[in-house]
């Protein structure tokens, strides 16, 4: 029960309550109640009771809510406001100041209290934070589980249910009366309103969880709609296919980076290779020319040979015929030279061709060698790469991941949406079996509560209420 509510500020107005209902009136400015009559005395509007609310709820442990309440007022951030109430039938009175930084001065027999204050050794001080203040009212006054059990994202708190007994007509709390705000949802308040009531508030919670669902679907829907994500997020089945492919294309490069090696003398290496081909092309050029040559003077030795017996001889008769004055040699020294002369040329045929295999065999041992290097220098450029095909390959990966990313944000995108809409049907139908289910078991209960509210508006209306 609030006993008394006062400031130390000498112009506030110090107000008791007694046990029961208590009406607050505001007097019009202009003289006290007692010099105004009954019809003068009463107003609506300007009159301090917004006030008091704002007032009795910073007490209880709310926020200052800058520029929305009256304790938000910078004259009053360092006053103090006092707040006398029971609790646990034990009367106690707490302090807070605007400028407090949250913290809840305590006097009083707090013994039985489940969450004990700090007290300062030195000053004597008994103080509490407004979390723990809140989580202490919530265990007294509504027999709230702690709030560290309390499942996050629940809306059931110390300050959702206070706020159907110290409502604020600003926010819209007096327009219906299962609201405390204009902008809270049938979901929301279920929840609050099943623990005051002793319900289940497990089945108010299936539902405010299908209406976050359906709310994240509608949201993911409005973000692609306005450009926030890919213009097209497309099918879960259009997108994992492409997904998969860029993966693969990340890993074929990252192990691509992960075997080579950089070689920094890169170009060296290409510029000696390409020398060695060259000279390795100009020397087998040249033993195909030395191998013709080669054919050719082997084709030639075979069919040098002088003219036969009987043709030198008629060529010896006729020749003393056509020069009769003219001293010739004996035939026997001319058919000597002829045959010298025969000798003679298959001597030098056969010098020519011994150079000729020389030069190859020279050549062959001068291109092997070079072969050699040549593939030496191809297995370390095989093995490596430059510094700017790295850097490139590099720049590659970094495409290719960016575009993996992507396509996996997309393809949660689309998986959430299509998800979300079998998750909002499958939790509202097990909602409302659980709800159905419920209301029979209290069938009982729910008939009484009727039948009394029957009977309370009969006695206020000229016909029931339903």
């Amino acid at each position: 029960m609030i006993r008394e509510v006062w400031s130390d500020r000498p112009t506030f107005k110090r107000l008791k309550f007694r046990s029961g209902l208590n009406i607050v009136l505001a007097a019009r400015s202009g003289g006290g109640l007692e010099e105004l009559s009954e019809d003068q005395g009463r107003t609506r509007n300007g009159a301090g009771k917004s006030s008091l609310i704002d007032i009795l709820r910073f007490m209880l442990g709310g926020d200052v809510q800058k520029k929305k309440t009256i304790v938000a007022a910078p004259v009053l951030k360092d006053d103090n406001f006092f707040l006398s109430l029971d609790l646990r039938d034990k009367p106690v009175t707490v302090s807070r100041a605007p400028g407090g930084r949250g913290k809840i001065k305590i006097e009083g027999d707090f013994a039985q209290w489940p969450i004990q204050p700090d007290v300062n050794k030195k000053t004597g001080e008994i103080t509490m934070s407004a979390a723990v203040w809140t989580d202490l009212l919530g265990r007294i006054l509504f027999s709230l589980p702690p709030a560290s059990q309390i499942e996050p994202g629940s809306q059931l708190s110390f300050s959702a249910c206070i706020s159907y007994f110290a409502r604020r007509s600003r926010d819209g709390a007096f327009s219906h009366w299962t609201h405390t705000h204009k902008s809270q949802s049938q979901n929301r308040v279920a929840i609050p309103l099943s623990f005051l009531f002793g319900l289940d508030i497990d089945i108010a919670l299936r539902f405010l969880r299908a209406d976050e669902t359906a709310k994240s679907a509608l949201e993911l829907r409005r973000a692609i709609a306005q450009g926030m994500l890919a213009a097209t997020v497309g099918s879960s089945g259009q997108i994992r296919g492409a997904a998969l492919k860029a993966r693969r294309r990340v890993e074929r490069l990252q192990n691509r980076l992960e075997r080579q090696e950089v070689l920094d003398f890169y170009g060296s290496y290409e510029a000696e290779a390409a020398e060695l081909d060259a000279r390795i092309r100009t020397l087998n050029d040249e033993n195909y020319t030395d191998q013709q040559l080669t054919t050719d003077l082997d084709q030639a030795t075979r069919i040098e040979a002088g003219p036969a017996i009987p043709d030198l001889e008629r060529l010896y008769k006729e020749a003393n015929v056509v020069l009769p004055a003219v001293s010739l040699r004996r035939y026997e020294e001319v058919h000597a030279f002829h045959d010298q002369v025969i000798a003679n040329r298959k001597n030098h045929l056969a010098a020519e061709i011994s150079a000729a295999r020389q030069r190859l065999q020279e050549r062959s041992k001068e291109r092997d060698r070079l072969l050699k290097r040549h593939s030496e220098i191809l297995d370390i450029l095989g093995s490596g790469v430059s510094a700017v095909h790295y850097r490139r390959l590099e720049r590659e990966l970094i495409d290719a991941e960016t575009e993996s990313r992507e396509l996996e944000l997309r393809l949660e995108v689309a998986e959430r949406i299509e998800q979300a809409r079998v998750d909002v049907k499958a939790q509202r139908v097990e909602a409302e079996r659980a709800l159905l289910q419920d209301l029979s078991e209290r069938r009982t209960t729910i008939d009484e509560a009727v039948e009394a509210f029957m009977d309370i508006s009969a006695a206020l209306y000229e016909s029931p209420r339903r």
